[in-house]
């Protein structure tokens, strides 16, 4: 132990004549040879931290935070049950399937043709609903579903463009 040291002086020595910090350097070696007796970790038990058990288990049982007893899911039995099924889904048949990239391809020509003829209709295109809009998907939604819903309409036209804005009110 003592000669490990001696050599850790003459080295330190040496430090200090080419740079003036030899009275921190000794500080700081005194302070780590200083160091209590080490600890063997063989020795002590693991105990993890509480946040790395996943459903920790106290003297009061289980713990459930306020939320987690609150939060159900949908694949509860309970719920499952008050979760009416749409008959026209499950009745109706199951339909091809078709890529996502010919559904945009699709959807798109559609918007091109849509354009196309309503220009050479000699409408205005600048401000238009598009059919697959939420302004005109509801309302057909909600009359399919209920013919004797209710619905206003009203109908104004836009001071910039000229279009026609249709509003629908439930």
């Amino acid at each position: 132990m003592v000669v490990p040291i001696l050599s850790l002086l003459l080295l330190l020595f040496l430090y200090y004549i080419q740079n003036k910090t030899f009275i921190l350097t000794l500080k700081f070696i005194v302070w780590a040879l200083q160091s209590k007796t080490p600890i063997d970790w063989e020795k002590c038990p693991y105990v993890p931290r509480p946040s790395l058990v996943s459903d920790p288990v106290t003297a009061f049982g289980t713990y459930r935070s306020d939320r987690a007893q609150r939060k159900s899911s949908i694949l509860d039995p309970i719920n499952r049950a008050a979760i009416k099924p749409n008959f026209r889904i499950l009745h109706e048949p199951i339909k091809p399937y078709v890529p996502a990239r010919d559904q945009n391809r699709e959807r798109v020509l559609n918007m091109v043709r849509q354009h196309i003829d309503t220009v050479e209709a000699g409408g205005n295109t600048a401000a238009r609903t598009s059919r697959d809009s939420l302004d005109t998907v509801l309302p057909r939604l909600h009359r399919a579903v209920s013919e004797s819903l209710p619905i206003k309409r009203e109908i104004s036209r836009n001071e910039r463009s000229g279009a026609t804005v249709t509003k629908y009110y439930y």
